[in-house]
Order: C-alpha cells, then sequence, then structure tokens
C-alpha cells in the first residue's frame, strides 16, 4: 500500500511541477512514442476543430512534421510554447515549412515563452528535428488565435 502512494504522490507531485494543466489524455493532445530511426520523417495532422492542444514526442529522434489546418478559424495565429522548461530549445529544430518555404523559427528559452506562426491559405505546418541531444519526452502546447 505504501508503495502505491508513494507512486501517486510522486505524478502528483510531477504533474503540479510540470504545469500539466492540458488533458493528458484530451482530444486534442497528439503522441508519438519511440523511438524513431533517426532518418524517418513522421507526419502528424492536428484534428481541424481544436483551437488549443499539445503535442508530444517521447523519444525523439529523426523528424515530425505538425500539420495544423483549422475548421474553425479562417486565418490564424498558431502559437505555442515549451510545456516541459527548455527542452523543446535544446531538443529539436523547429521549422516553418508552410506553403512550402523553410523558415527556422528562433526557439523559445524557457516556459512561458509564445512563439507564433502566421497561417497561409488557413494551415501552418512545422517540421521537428530532433537533434542529437537524447531526452526521455519533450512537449509543446498550441493556441489558435484568430487574426
Amino acid at each position: 500500500m505504501t508503495r502505491f502512494l508513494g507512486i501517486v504522490v510522486v505524478v502528483s507531485v510531477l504533474t503540479i511541477c510540470l504545469g500539466l494543466e492540458y488533458p493528458w489524455n484530451g482530444p486534442c493532445r497528439a503522441a508519438y512514442d519511440g523511438p524513431y530511426k533517426e532518418s524517418e520523417t513522421k507526419e502528424y495532422t492536428a484534428k481541424a476543430d481544436c483551437t488549443e492542444g499539445r503535442f508530444d514526442w517521447n523519444y525523439p529522434v529523426g523528424t515530425t512534421v505538425f500539420h495544423m489546418q483549422s475548421s474553425v478559424y479562417k486565418n490564424f495565429q498558431f502559437c505555442f510554447e515549451d510545456l516541459y522548461g527548455s527542452q523543446l530549445a535544446g531538443y529539436w529544430k523547429i521549422y516553418d515549412v508552410t506553403g512550402g518555404q523553410n523558415v527556422p523559427i528562433a526557439k523559445p528559452k524557457g516556459r512561458g515563452v509564445v512563439i507564433c506562426r502566421q497561417s497561409r491559405n488557413g494551415r501552418v505546418d512545422l517540421r521537428l528535428e530532433a537533434t542529437d541531444d537524447k531526452t526521455y519526452v519533450a512537449a509543446f502546447v498550441y493556441k489558435l488565435e484568430t487574426n
């Protein structure tokens, strides 16, 4: 019984400390479990009716292309922030590849720093490339804002 209680306490403390206010299994949450192969690219398309959500990448290696096309807003800003402190800044390279462009995005330097990208033709596409630094999990939360 004390072992079970200890696990519950640890999970509760981690939830509070990491600020996991976004639903772990909500309809607008995506997660990719690895390990990927280092040369592998996977794609994820967010649900079109989601205006807020989160993306978790377990064992990040390789590349993920994240697509957002909203059925709620015609034009929008896709704003995101690192959910786990400064992991996003250290473990991913981020590019805006919307409409065929390839623009590096300045990485957030910590929790609370929000990065926004403008939609083109009602969509935003991001390419996330894992760096050589290895981690167990990395995540970001996003929100769509109308223009």
